[in-house]
């Protein structure tokens, strides 16, 4: 059990690193005036992300529409 848990943490991390990745290229596609390109980046790092900076990815979706 223990490295089940141990494994689905390392998983979590992982996907956290990545969705925080394309939350990041988000922000600098939005910087650059690439709006369409900034809703596909925070649509791939919402599903992937926790917490507050899934809410932020979220809300940025929400405004770019």
């Amino acid at each position: 059990m223990d490295e089940a848990r141990r494994l689905r943490a390392a998983e979590q991390a992982a996907q956290e690193r990545e969705g925080r990745q394309w939350f990041d290229r988000g922000v600098e596609a939005e910087r650059s005036g690439k709006t369409g390109a900034a809703r596909v980046y925070y649509q791939m790092a919402a599903p992937r992300l926790t917490g507050e900076l899934k809410d932020r990815a979220l809300a940025r979706l929400v405004s770019l529409r």
